[in-house]
């Protein structure tokens, strides 16, 4: 039965670390498993390599998902994340050159921007929609303040013609006063007549007043 098994290669300085002698790193899995040939599955172990005077290291490790940290005293290097492939050798750091994103090509490069511009053209379209709105808004305002005045208009017109037509009455009234006699009649002390011709248009008998007649004729 073949496992598979990949020879990796690397340097400590692949981590960020100067190459010192003697150096341990240690390769912890985090993939739950690996097919081999055979239909057999295997669990990658965690594994640990020293390095040489260079720095420089060689192990057999089996396919999978590893953080990969050194492990001697005095390190302070964040684990990297690296997926050994099903291949017969590979380089740490390739492996880790390719766990970066790759770039985009032009054709990529102008699909995202066209995107983006897109998202941007949806928001300038909302925005101008709520300021429509706005608008729409302030217009409904000024058309029901229009309403108003023009309500007020007609009123103060309403109370215009209301008022002619009373002095239209006072003056008919004079005209009636002057075209009539006009008597003022006090029979004794507790009541008092006014009248225009024969109809009478105020009586009092709430006195006292003075007995006097006065008559005015036209």
């Amino acid at each position: 039965m073949t496992m598979a098994i990949c020879a990796l290669s690397g340097n400590i300085a692949d981590l960020g670390m100067v190459p010192i002698d003697k150096a341990r790193i240690l390769f912890q899995p985090i993939s739950e498993g690996v097919s081999v040939s055979g239909g057999s599955v295997i669990l990658p172990k965690p594994l640990s390599v020293t390095t040489d005077a260079h720095g420089d290291f060689s192990v057999n490790i089996v396919t999978g998902v590893y953080e990969v940290a050194p492990i001697s005293v005095g390190a302070s290097v964040q684990p990297i994340v690296v997926t050994v492939p099903a291949v017969a050798s590979a380089n740490l750091a390739a492996l880790i050159g390719a766990a970066s994103p790759p770039e985009l090509s032009l054709a990529e490069q102008a699909a995202f921007d066209s995107v983006q511009a897109s998202i941007v053209s949806v928001g300038a379209a909302a925005d101008a929609l709520t300021s429509e709105q706005g608008a729409a808004t302030s217009a409904g305002s000024a058309e029901a303040d229009r309403l108003l005045a023009q309500a007020a208009r007609v009123g103060a017109v309403d109370a215009q013609t209301g008022s002619e037509a009373a002095r239209d009455d006072a003056v008919d009234a004079c005209d009636q006063i002057e075209g009539n006699s006009v008597w003022y009649l006090a029979d004794d002390a507790d009541s008092v007549t006014l009248g225009v011709g024969d109809q009478v248009i105020v009586a009092e008998a709430s006195g006292p007043y003075p007995s006097v007649t006065l008559a005015f004729l036209t």
